[in-house]
């Protein structure tokens, strides 16, 4: 009785709340509601807003400057002059700078990784959210098994106690049958817990209500062939980010080496114009790439001079800013960007070797689970001919009906342990192809 009212509480406990089936399609379909994807398409945002804001060069800017002059002689009255001025300019950019310039490679740069990394989110969740779902099937398909073997462990237990009564069995005999029957409970019940936590898992996963459990249909996808070790190294060589990142680093220091940054000799170019106490100017600022006017004046005069006035003279002025440099700037630029770029074409080697070893281990691991698969097929086969061999038995009154009930239990049995080698060597195939960044190519 203890048996039974623990096996009937673990039903309801992985059945409640039961609303319907859902199929892989369904959920592979839900793909863009995982977390992944919603943080690589926010970074993709904020990188085309940060490129944006880059590309725009700067905002005109206006100011107005007014003034006042007091001028006392040594041996006259405070404050013997006064000069009200006034001044008024503007500011507009004309380009980019070479700062805002480099600003806008690096941010097209982020924007380009960007959209890789949406890319590849889509299709890292497309295998997450595949291998969630299969794991909540394979737990559900372990329950019915459990259920069977639990079922068949009462069985066994109830056909013990008649035998014992009848002196045909020892004590130890039907302790022992016990302990399988509380085994397979126990069993039982662990994975009822665990068929809830993989459903959970999914149902956070892809944003469906985890207060309703679902039934899950069997996945079933159709793979491509797994090209052999160096092709899929080929392949990770190629899409793997970290490698991507390092190729545009190295390719970067090689651009400053070979084509260094241009810098214009000319810093600034000024043009003014003075007459009748007014003054016109105007300043191109080359590093900037702006372009700045300025107006002054004096607005009134007063004091005790009274004949005093406005000069009436004029001037025209033209100035350049040159910047004059050495070479041995450039010359210890070269040496820094020479041993920055070794070090990073030491680090690209580096990461190749990872990126190798990573794609044998994973491959090796897929062979392995295809072994396994094939001995589970074995076991199968097995089963398959005990129960044949049983069933016979039955036939000529040398075998019991629990020995036919327990030999469809252990045939129920190696069919499970199949469909999870199976699925497991497909899961297997899956992971390098994914880590190879192949995998696009073999799930179409």
């Amino acid at each position: 009785m203890r048996i039974r009212r623990l096996a009937s509480f673990a039903l309801l406990l992985v059945l409640a709340g039961s609303a319907g089936a859902l199929d892989l399609p369904d959920v592979l379909q839900r793909i863009d509601q995982t977390s992944e994807i919603a943080e690589a398409e926010a970074a993709l945002d904020l990188a085309r807003a940060e490129l944006g804001l880059a590309r725009f060069a700067g905002d005109i800017s206006f100011g107005l400057q007014p003034g006042v002059t007091v001028s006392t002689p040594e041996t006259g009255p405070f404050a013997d002059e006064i000069k009200l001025s006034a001044s008024a300019s503007v500011s507009a950019p004309v380009g980019l700078s070479d700062a805002q310039s480099v600003s806008v490679e690096k941010a097209a740069a982020a924007v380009m990784a960007a959209e890789r990394a949406v890319e590849r989110a889509y299709v890292d969740a497309r295998f997450e959210v595949f291998l969630l779902y299969e794991q909540a099937w394979l737990a559900q398909m372990e329950q019915e098994t459990l259920a069977i073997e639990l079922e068949t462990a009462r069985q066994v237990v109830e056909n013990n106690e008649r035998l014992f009564e009848s002196g045909l069995i020892s004590l130890v005999a039907l302790a022992a049958s016990e302990e399988d029957s509380l085994e397979a409970e126990i069993s039982y019940l662990e994975n009822s817990r665990d068929r809830r936590i993989t459903w959970l898992e999914l149902a956070y996963k892809i944003g469906l209500d985890p207060t309703h459990t679902l039934d899950f249909e069997a996945p079933v996808i159709e793979l491509g062939d797994l090209p052999l070790p160096p092709e899929l190294t080929d392949w990770a060589l190629r899409t793997d980010p970290a490698m991507i990142a390092q190729r545009e680093r190295i390719a970067d220091l090689e651009s400053l080496i070979v084509e260094p940054v241009s810098r214009n000799p000319v810093d600034s170019i000024r043009a003014s114009l003075s007459a009748f106490s007014h003054t016109v100017a105007v300043t191109y600022n080359t590093g900037a790439s702006s372009l700045s006017g300025s107006y002054s004046f004096i607005a009134a005069i007063g004091g005790s001079d009274e004949t005093s006035g406005p000069t009436q003279t004029w001037d025209i002025g033209l100035s350049v800013s040159l910047g004059i440099q050495t070479q041995r700037e450039r010359a210890l630029e070269l040496e820094t960007l020479t041993a920055e770029l070794e070090k990073e074409r030491e680090r690209l080697l580096f990461l190749e070797d990872v990126v190798t070893l990573q794609v044998r281990a994973k491959y090796q691991q897929y062979l392995l689970t295809q072994g396994a698969a094939e001995q589970s097929a074995r076991v199968y086969e097995h089963a398959q001919s005990n129960l044949e061999l049983v069933q016979e038995r039955f036939l000529q009154d040398r075998a019991t009906q629990l020995d036919v009930v327990s030999a469809e239990t252990q045939l129920v049995r190696a069919e499970t342990q199949l469909t999870i080698a199976r699925a497991r060597e497909q899961e297997a195939k899956l992971a390098v192809a994914a880590y190879s960044g192949y995998l696009p190519e073999l799930w179409q």
